[in-house]
């Protein structure tokens, strides 16, 4: 089978929108056509016109998301990897510049504008690996080969999801070479991850924390706001990135409660809770 066939046969993760539990293996090609037909145009324009964080989040929740580095089963636990790597570059200066300095490498398999349109969004081809570990090695070596172009180092969890975009100059390469050098991880990052939660991923200690906290906890609008303190201080505790943290309770906006104090609720609670200090183990 050769890469082409590869490339139109692999599946990744398909979730309706953050609040869903469940996800639906598609084609990465229906992903990608997904992007560049504009399924989710109207969502994308609405949120690209938003005033401020608040609308920008309240409709940036109901989009569509796919995991590009993994099936999954239901919604967090890897079935397994689909040998690519999705990069985040966050507010960038002239997207159209990036894009094209990104589609002028031979290992871009896709690249296009992100939701809020002042991203961009690239994808990566690696080896197939079903491991944590292993993912992560290649993610550390693609992540410095991009280095210089700014990508988001936190998007390193192989369950991270990829909110759905419009962009119909979307840029695909099925001939994209495969990137097959890694970077093992430092002593530093092997204990950070062992004292965390080794055999866990970013996804699973989400889902468990939240299946705690939903049990324990009354979220209603005179409590909300403890609530969702609680649960970020766990988050925190237990390692969640402080990025997957606020597109996790992005789903919690309301008209009455909009993003920006839900931001002020995530700051104090990293603030207060010692990162990465408990584990399951």
């Amino acid at each position: 089978m050769n890469n082409q066939q590869n490339i139109f046969k692999m599946e990744v993760s398909w979730i309706v929108n953050c609040r869903s539990k469940y996800s639906t293996p598609i084609k990465f090609i229906e992903a990608i056509q997904r992007i560049k037909e504009g399924q989710s145009k109207n969502l994308i324009s609405k949120i690209r016109s938003a005033k401020n964080k608040n609308e920008r989040m309240f409709f940036k929740q109901k989009l569509p998301a796919t995991c590009f580095s993994g099936v999954l089963e239901n919604r967090t636990t890897l079935k397994r990897g689909t040998g690519l790597v999705c990069l985040d570059f966050d507010e960038v200066n002239s997207t159209s510049s990036l894009i094209q300095k990104l589609s002028n490498s031979k290992y871009i398999l896709a690249t296009w504008i992100s939701p809020s349109g002042n991203g961009v969004k690239a994808i990566v081809k690696i080896p197939i690996v079903n491991s944590k570990k292993d993912y992560k090695e290649y993610y550390n070596a693609v992540i410095d080969h991009y280095w210089k172009m700014g990508p988001d180092r936190t998007t390193s969890d192989v369950n991270r999801l990829c909110f759905e975009s419009y962009d119909p100059n979307l840029i695909f390469n099925k001939n994209a070479t495969r990137f097959n050098l890694r970077k093992k991880i430092t002593v530093t990052e092997t204990l950070y991850s062992s004292h965390k939660n080794k055999i866990y991923s970013e996804g699973s200690v989400v889902e468990r924390l939240i299946r705690w906290w939903s049990k324990k906890y009354d979220y209603s609008s005179g409590n909300r706001n403890n609530s969702l303190f609680v649960l970020a201080c766990s988050l925190s505790n237990f390692g969640v990135a402080k990025l997957t943290t606020e597109d996790l309770f992005g789903s919690f906006v309301d008209k009455d409660f909009g993003y920006e104090e839900i931001l002020k609720i995530i700051d104090s609670a990293y603030k207060r809770a010692e990162f990465a200090s408990k584990s399951f183990d």
